[in-house]
C-alpha cells in the first residue's frame, strides 16, 4: 500500500530538492571509524573510574536502586528516596537505571550506563540526519564536535537526566524536520513517539523546547497565515497523538492518582514556579541573561575555537536549497538557549541539550565556507584548526573527565 502523506503540508515550503554536490565550500572527510572512535573513547573509556559523585549522581542512583529493592508497585510510579516520594522529575531515567542494575548489577558503570548510551545515540542521529540532508561528511564532523566537546564529554558521564532528554528532543526536532519538509506521515508519528519519551525523560519543559523551535519555524517558512495553519493542523494526526498520550499519559495519571500532593508539586512547583525563579526548596542557581553565552563556548570546547574563524571567512550567501536547513539549525539551538537564559533558575547542565544541532550547525558554516577558494582565509583558518585537534589529543591523553564533572554540575 502506497505510503500516505498529508498534501498541503510539505507543500507550504519551498520544494524540497536535491542538494547540489557541485556548490562551493570546504571539501569534508571525516572517516567514520575515526567519529565513533572518538565518540566511544570520549564517553565510554573509564566510566566507572570514579566513584558516584555526591549530591544529584548518588541521589539519582538510589532511586531507581529502591525500586529494585521494593516490593510495592507504587514505588515504580511516584518514586521514592530514603523511603520518601521524591516527585521532582518523570521516571524514565529511573526506570532505565533500574533495568542497567537488573542486567549488569550495581556498579558506577552501569549507574552511568543511560547518558553514555544516550549521548552514542546522540552522535548516531547526528551521521543519520547529515545522511538524510544530503551531507554526511557534515553529519560525521558535527557528530566529532558533538562526542569530543568537553562539556558532553563530561555530561555523558554522569546520571543526570539532561542527556537522557538531550537524545529524545534531538530526535523529536530531526523527525519533526523532515515531517515539515517531506509530508510523509511516518515522521509525525515518530516525532510524537520522541516527544513523548522527552516529556517522561524530564517534563513538559520537553513540549516547550519543541513547540519554540517547530512553530517559529513552521511561521519563518510559510507563505501566509493560511499555509502556517495549514502546517499546524497537520500536527494533529489521529494516530501520532494516540501515540503520544499512550506513552506519556498513563503515568501523570497513575501518580496524581497515587500521591495526592503530586499534582500541585510537580505541574506547578517544578515547572511553572522553577522557570519564575519561585519554587521551593530554593536549591538552584540564579544568572543574568549572559549566564550560558560564554559556557556555551566552554561546552564546545576545543571546537569553539573555530567561531571567529567562521565569522571571518563568511562571505557567501546560501543557495536557495540550504536557507530552510540553516533557519531550522539556528533556531534549533538558540531558542532553547533563550528559553533556559529567560528563566529564573539556570543550571550549566541544562545546556548539553542544545549541543547537538549547534554542532550540527557550527558544522554546516564550516562546509558552507571556500577557505580554498579565497586567498588567506584558509590561513586565518589554520590557528582555530590547529588548536582544536591539539586541544582534542590532550583531552584524550589526559585520561579522565570525571575530576571535570563537578564544574559543569554546579559552577
Amino acid at each position: 500500500m502506497k505510503e500516505m502523506t498529508y498534501e498541503g503540508i510539505a507543500a507550504c515550503y519551498s520544494p524540497r530538492r536535491m542538494p547540489d554536490r557541485r556548490r562551493p565550500g570546504t571539501r569534508l572527510y571525516v572517516p567514520l571509524w575515526l567519529v565513533w572512535a572518538a565518540a566511544f573513547s570520549f564517553v565510554l573509556i573509564g566510566l566507572g573510574s570514579s566513584g558516584i559523585l555526591d549530591n544529584n549522581e548518588g541521589l539519582y542512583a538510589e532511586i531507581p536502586r529502591e525500586m529494585l529493592a521494593s516490593h510495592d508497585w507504587r514505588i515504580w510510579v511516584i518514586p521514592h528516596l530514603n523511603g520518601l516520594p521524591y516527585m521532582e522529575k518523570p521516571p524514565l531515567l529511573y526506570w532505565l537505571t533500574a533495568l542497567s542494575f537488573s542486567l549488569f548489577g550495581e556498579s558506577e558503570w552501569s549507574v552511568r550506563a543511560v547518558p553514555a548510551l544516550s549521548s552514542l545515540a546522540c552522535v548516531a542521529m547526528l551521521l543519520w540526519f547529515g545522511r538524510a540532508q544530503g551531507r554526511p561528511q557534515v553529519g560525521r564532523l558535527a557528530a566529532l564536535m558533538f562526542a569530543s566537546g568537553i562539556g558532553v564529554a563530561a555530561m555523558s558521564r554522569v546520571l543526570m537526566f539532561d542527556m537522557l532528554l538531550t537524545a529524545m528532543l534531538t530526535a523529536a526536532l530531526m523527525c519533526a524536520y523532515r515531517f515539515l519538509t517531506e509530508g510523509a506521515l511516518r515522521w509525525v508519528r515518530w516525532t510524537y513517539v520522541f516527544l513523548a519519551l522527552a516529556v517522561l525523560a524530564k517534563g513538559f519543559v520537553a513540549l516547550v523546547l519543541f513547540g519554540l523551535v517547530v512553530l517559529i519555524f513552521m511561521f519563518g517558512n510559510t507563505r501566509s497565515p493560511s499555509a502556517f495553519l495549514r502546517a499546524c493542523l497537520g500536527w494533529f494526526e489521529p494516530w501520532g497523538m494516540l501515540i503520544f498520550c499512550a506513552i506519556a499519559v498513563p503515568w501523570h495519571v497513575a501518580a496524581t492518582l497515587t500521591e495526592p500532593s503530586f499534582a500541585w508539586f510537580y505541574f506547578v512547583n517544578e515547572h511553572v514556579l522553577r522557570f519564575l525563579g519561585l519554587r521551593e526548596p530554593h536549591d538552584y542557581h540564579a544568572g543574568g541573561w549572559w549566564y550560558y553565552l560564554p559556557r556555551m563556548a566552554i561546552y564546545l570546547f576545543p571546537w569553539s575555537f573555530l567561531l571567529p574563524c567562521l565569522l571571518m571567512g563568511s562571505r557567501r550567501e546560501s543557495h536557495a536549497d540550504d536557507a530552510r536547513l540553516r533557519r531550522f539549525l539556528l533556531l534549533a539551538w538558540l531558542m532553547p538557549l533563550i528559553f533556559f537564559s529567560a528563566s529564573s533558575a539556570k543550571a550549566n547542565y541544562y545546556l548539553v541539550a542544545v549541543m547537538p544541532f549547534a554542532a550540527f550547525h557550527l558544522a554546516y558554516l564550516f562546509e558552507k565556507q571556500d577557505f580554498q577558494g579565497a586567498r588567506g582565509d584558509l590561513a586565518r583558518a589554520v590557528p582555530g584548526l590547529v588548536i582544536a585537534v591539539l586541544a582534542a589529543i590532550a583531552s584524550v591523553a589526559a585520561r579522565g573527565i570525571g575530576p571535570f564533572v563537578p564544574a559543569f554540575r554546579y559552577a
